[in-house]
């Protein structure tokens, strides 16, 4: 079923569905998120470039019906789409042209992706990053 059926019937609060339904739906939904964002995890580098991540998640935000953004906070996807910028800027096909100095590199914000991590802590990391610009 496509997500805003699913979405549809678990945040209907009508009486329509049972709560065995609104539950499948539920479960159904979160399937299909683990399935999009495990295809995300993949494409972590450890310092390369990530801007398919940060893409990959505005698509992902584009596609929720209007009741699941709700849950985000205001500013969420601009706070991806700075992340992705930036990230273009420091990996992007100009950053291969631009050279490297001492002074350009204290301009660009420290880099949250850790080579420890895993990659699902390094897009909880993203995600983090992102809800924490945009309630500011």
């Amino acid at each position: 079923m496509a997500r805003n059926g699913l979405s549809n019937i678990v945040y209907d609060d009508s009486g329509t569905y049972t709560d065995a339904e609104r539950y499948a739906a539920y479960g159904e939904l979160s399937k299909q998120d683990e399935t999009y964002f495990s295809k995300l995890y993949a494409n972590i580098t450890n310092g390369g470039d990530n801007s398919e991540i940060f893409k990959g998640i505005m698509d992902y935000f584009d596609d929720l019906p209007e009741v699941e953004k709700a849950a985000y906070p205001d500013g969420f996807r601009g706070s991806i789409k700075s992340l992705y910028q930036e990230q273009l800027g420091q990996s992007g096909p100009l950053a291969l042209l631009r050279q490297s100095t001492e002074n350009d590199s204290d301009k660009l914000s420290p880099s949250f992706f850790n080579k420890e991590q895993s990659p699902e802590q390094m897009l909880q990391a993203v995600l983090e990053k992102a809800i924490a610009l945009s309630t500011v």
